[in-house]
């Protein structure tokens, strides 16, 4: 395994750069959950001859690459915030910032009975089962684009809801 290793690693890697752009800061970790994954098939590739080796190799560095992007994406989290009015200003990854973030987030789940049962199901989809746009748009047998803006609409709705309720308090 190690002369595969030092044989293939260059291709490896320029495989998982091809996958992995601009995230250059991972592909090294990728390229070794590789190398991990093809000790379990050392059985399989000493059979394989030299073209089908090396294709074997490639193939197996793509996808851990995009499995390893698909992991990353789908437990990157968005604050409710963050959606509503853009990047947090807040972001600095204190304790103080992660409790303004959960009370936002509390504010959302106490608008939610208020809101219609589509806007209801897709800020729940988005915000706290923390499914892409993607997923969403699979299950509801729409477009990716026509879930963005039913996502914009619940979103403008739970907004006002929030601000009616803040201001609701301040009297």
């Amino acid at each position: 395994m190690m002369e595969l290793y030092a044989e293939y690693r260059d291709l490896m890697y320029y495989k998982i750069s091809l996958v992995a752009r601009g995230r250059k800061d991972e592909w090294e970790d990728i390229l070794h959950d590789t190398a991990a994954a093809l000790c379990d098939h050392i059985d399989t590739m000493r059979r394989l001859n030299r073209p089908r080796l090396t294709s074997y190799v490639v193939t197996a560095a793509e996808n851990q690459a995009k499995n390893f992007l698909r992991y990353q994406d789908r437990h990157k989290r968005v604050s409710f915030e963050e959606a509503l009015d853009g990047p947090d200003p807040l972001d600095g990854g204190g304790a103080e910032e992660e409790i303004i973030r959960m009370e936002r987030v509390d504010e959302l789940y106490h608008v939610m009975g208020e809101l219609d049962e589509r806007s209801r199901s897709l800020l729940m989809a988005k915000y706290f089962l923390n499914r892409r746009d993607a997923e969403i748009a699979a299950d509801l047998g729409v477009e990716e684009g026509s879930v963005r803006v039913y996502l914009s609409r619940a979103r403008g709705k739970a907004k006002r809801l929030i601000l009616a309720r803040r201001e609701e308090a301040e009297q």
